[in-house]
């Protein structure tokens, strides 16, 4: 069976349906060769770290919840915090 995310069942059908324009900011720390895609574009490509980074990245244009992808090339794939600010 397909799992349904918990952001996405708690969010309302309004904000389903409507696009928003987020600041996203990713929290990192001991990532190698990572590349992270969101709403389906990269972001970043071979981000390397072995201690804390934030990255943050505006104009983010979602509709319903926001798609991540993360790909490494070593190691896991892994963020240790993510924030979403809504730009009015």
């Amino acid at each position: 069976p397909r799992s349904t995310p918990l952001y996405s069942s708690a969010a309302s059908d309004v904000y389903k349906r409507q696009t928003r324009t987020y600041t996203v900011r990713m929290h990192f720390a001991g990532v190698e060769g990572l590349t992270v895609e969101l709403e389906g574009k990269p972001v970043v490509t071979d981000l390397t770290t072995s201690g804390p980074l934030v990255k943050e990245f505006k104009n983010v244009s979602v509709t319903g919840p926001l798609d991540i992808q993360l790909s490494a090339d070593n190691g896991a794939t892994m963020i240790y915090g993510l924030e979403l600010i809504l730009e009015e």
